[in-house]
């Protein structure tokens, strides 16, 4: 894990740091939301006190963002999986074929909203995710490049670097390191 991700989301999103989000709702939006937080935390850190409230803040991340960034991780970079640049970028292809159908135990994919349908996610944000796996079971167009398994998944775990030149990830020894 590194500190990539808590920039990404604790910092980079909560100041609207992308140029790219002008609309004006969006953006007050997300000042509304940091007001939100803000004071949840200073009426948590009133009650329980500074120290216990971090330490919490600290747990939730290690026991609910370290998964949550190994599923996210593992549903994008599988062998196979699809990148292109730019000019060759197809939205539907790296929908279906840029993100993999992850089957969970049930228990897990309740727990995760059902993540592993991620792949119709991509195509279609606003489907809730109790609704799912019944957009799956409904479209057959819906089916994704590739299945995995909490088992399989950790053999994804090996291969890290993109190698253009074979469009697929390999591992480091692989690539020449």
């Amino acid at each position: 894990m590194s500190i990539g991700p808590l920039i990404k989301f604790a910092i980079a999103y909560r100041l609207n740091l992308n140029p790219k989000v002008a609309d004006r709702r969006v953006r007050t939006s997300i000042y509304l939301t940091n007001t939100a937080i803000a004071g949840y935390a200073v009426a948590m850190c009133l009650w329980m006190g500074t120290t216990k409230y971090i330490i919490i803040q600290l747990m939730v991340l290690a026991f609910g963002g370290i998964p949550a960034a190994y599923l996210l991780y593992v549903q994008h970079s599988f062998p196979g999986t699809y990148w292109r640049r730019h000019a060759e970028w197809d939205y539907m292809e790296a929908s279906l074929a840029g993100s993999s159908r992850l089957v969970l135990p049930r228990f897990l994919q309740w727990v995760t909203g059902n993540i592993g349908f991620h792949h119709i996610h991509h195509i279609a944000p606003r489907i809730p995710n109790y609704r799912l796996p019944r957009a799956q079971d409904a479209c057959p167009q819906l089916q994704p490049g590739r299945t995995l398994t909490l088992g399989t998944s950790l053999g994804v775990l090996r291969a890290k670097l993109w190698d253009e030149a074979a469009g697929c990830y390999v591992t480091f020894a692989e690539g020449g390191f």
